[in-house]
């Protein structure tokens, strides 16, 4: 599983934009390219949040510096070696820098190999994953406009769908949008309630109560605590008679190992660009599948690179959950990549291309960053 060495690093940053029909604003990405001493090259993209991109980008920078170090390159001496780097330390940009290298390798090694990632993952993969669609928008829309939104999705075939009923409501008027949407829909789908982290703590319970007295079928909850708020995300799930999901904002092996040991949640979410490495998200899933947890990793990330890695590793782990899409970021990403899946009727089909499978028009891509930077090793 040797890689080779490595000759150049280029990163690009691309523009923030607003979704084709204005429903939401697609915010900048970060895509990273590897290319080896043979020409192969290597796509992985770091999760990045809002005035952070560029300094996810030098993290990039500075680690893949170290990566000629190595006599024999792969993922798993890269993880090692990242943990040594940060002593443990561990933050999300830094993670999210470490993951979008790693997940380059991944590319570099199936595509030597002539394998899909998920066939690296596993002898034993699927080819079709579960998906559900996410409905945020920052223009907060109102129940009827929400709605309609659903509406349209189911159209499209999708049959999970994740909204997020705190976004400018209170827990009443929260509940009140989640019986709307239950009666004005045109087919039942298994609704995600997100509460993406409430300011006031106290509105997580309320709705809580709500939903439970009226017996309201929500296929999860997602995000009532910070993810690390572990006493009251326990205590939540103990009250809760619906599954509890966390962890898009935390990163590294020894965070969720402590959720898990305190039973303080049915379903994890790492994001599959900021977790730390996909490694690290293989020991995340195994230790989960040990106690009956589940994972379905947040890709708040383009539905490019990072959305096909995604797709690979929740077809190559037997705990898989269902994997998250943005329809806004589909539109947006395929104007510079072909990923490595296909969604048809609601579900995630795979392409089984080596590595990732994803197909980049870097001339786009360069005309359509704001940022562009390399970095050339010996």
């Amino acid at each position: 599983m040797n890689i080779g060495k490595i000759r150049k690093v280029e990163i690009w940053i691309t523009s923030p934009t607003t979704s084709e029909d204005g429903w939401s604003k697609v915010k900048s990405f970060l895509f990273l390219r590897i290319t080896n001493s043979e020409g192969v090259e290597g796509w992985g993209e770091a999760f990045v949040l809002p005035y952070r991109e560029r300094g996810v980008a030098e993290l990039i920078l500075s680690l893949a510096s170290t990566l000629n170090e190595f006599e024999s390159l792969n993922p798993y001496l890269f993880s090692e070696k990242v943990i040594e780097i940060c002593d443990n330390h561990y933050g999300l940009d830094f993670s999210a820098a470490s993951s979008a290298i790693e997940m380059s390798l991944w590319d570099i090694i199936g595509k030597i190999n002539e394998k899909s990632l998920s066939s690296l993952l596993s002898d034993c993969s699927k080819d079709v994953i579960q998906v559900y669609v996410n409905t945020w928008s920052d223009r907060m829309p109102n129940d009827s406009e929400l709605t309609h939104r659903i509406n349209y999705l189911i159209s499209e075939g999708y049959k999970s769908i994740k909204i997020y009923p705190l976004q400018n409501r209170s827990p009443k008027e929260g509940h009140e949008c989640i019986e709307k949407i239950e009666q004005n829909s045109i087919q039942n789908i298994d609704l995600m309630l997100d509460l993406a982290v409430p300011k006031n703590p106290n509105h997580s319970l309320e709705l809580l109560e709500f939903i439970k007295k009226n017996n309201t079928n929500i296929y999860w909850i997602e995000e009532p605590y910070d993810g690390c708020d572990i006493t009251n995300l326990a205590n939540y799930k103990a009250k809760s008679d619906f599954p509890i999901v966390t962890g898009e904002k935390q990163c590294g092996v020894a965070h969720f190992k402590e959720v898990l040991s305190r039973k303080s949640a049915d379903i994890l979410n790492p994001d599959i660009a900021g977790v730390g490495s996909i490694v690290q998200l293989i020991e995340i899933a195994d230790l989960s599948d040990e106690v009956g947890v589940k994972v379905s990793p947040h890709c708040w990330d383009s539905m490019a690179i990072a959305a096909s890695a995604m797709m690979h590793f929740c077809a190559s782990i037997k705990n898989s959950e269902k994997a998250e899409i943005y329809p806004d970021y589909i539109a947006a990403s395929k104007n510079y990549c072909d990923p490595g899946f296909n969604i048809v009727n609601g579900e995630s089909k795979l392409k089984k291309l080596p590595g990732l499978g994803v197909s980049i028009n870097q001339n786009y891509l360069s005309t359509k960053s704001f940022y562009y930077n390399e970095l050339q090793l010996n």
